[in-house]
C-alpha cells in the first residue's frame, strides 16, 4: 500500500469517529 492510500484510510477513520461522536451529542440534545 502506498502512502496516499494509508493517509486516505486514516482520514476516513478519523471522519467516521468524528461523525459518531457528533451524532451521539445530537442524540443527547434531542
Amino acid at each position: 500500500m502506498n502512502v496516499e492510500q494509508t493517509q486516505l484510510m486514516g482520514d476516513g477513520k478519523r471522519r467516521s469517529l468524528h461523525f459518531a461522536a457528533g451524532s451521539e451529542q445530537m442524540g443527547k440534545k434531542a
